[in-house]
């Protein structure tokens, strides 16, 4: 499947939003402590980058609209499967990390070699051997706690 679109405005589109993302985010993760010098606090830095994301955007928008300078840009989802999922895959292995770090280390690995078309089966059992003993040496050697159900 192809998909046609203009790239400033779907960039510039997308920077609006994150602003807008990072407007509402800001407060959760930054505390306000104590005002320094004329209003400046420790969100001061992060608003400033978020409006910064958001007037880029606008300008982003504005040339694609209103100045007509904007290139249309050809999408062909056929060949951005593998790298979606590869994020697929690291969204996994992140979810399933603390669970057991062998097992998805090794198949992170895997998937890895697999959607880079490796068909050299040694490749794969060095990975699964790599692991096995980076387990060992973290868990025996330096005393680091990885969970694993295996061993």
């Amino acid at each position: 499947m192809i998909i046609k679109y203009k790239c400033n405005l779907v960039c510039g589109i997308g920077a609006i939003l994150a602003s807008a993302a990072l407007f509402v985010i800001i407060p959760w993760q930054i505390q306000v402590e104590t005002v320094v010098n004329f209003g400046i606090t420790s969100r001061s830095l992060p608003y400033g980058i978020a409006v910064l994301i958001g007037v880029c955007g606008m300008a982003l928008v504005t040339q694609s609209l209103i100045l007509k300078q904007d290139k249309e840009k050809i999408l062909d989802l056929s060949a951005e499967l593998p790298p979606a999922l590869l994020f697929v895959a690291f969204i996994l292995y992140i979810l399933s990390f603390e669970k057991d770090w062998m097992v998805s280390t090794a198949l992170l690995a895997c998937v890895t070699l697999a959607l880079s078309k490796c068909k050299n089966w040694l490749y794969y059992v060095i990975v699964v051997v790599l692991t096995i003993g980076m387990y060992f040496i973290f868990v025996n050697i330096l005393h680091i706690r990885l969970q694993s159900i295996l061993f």
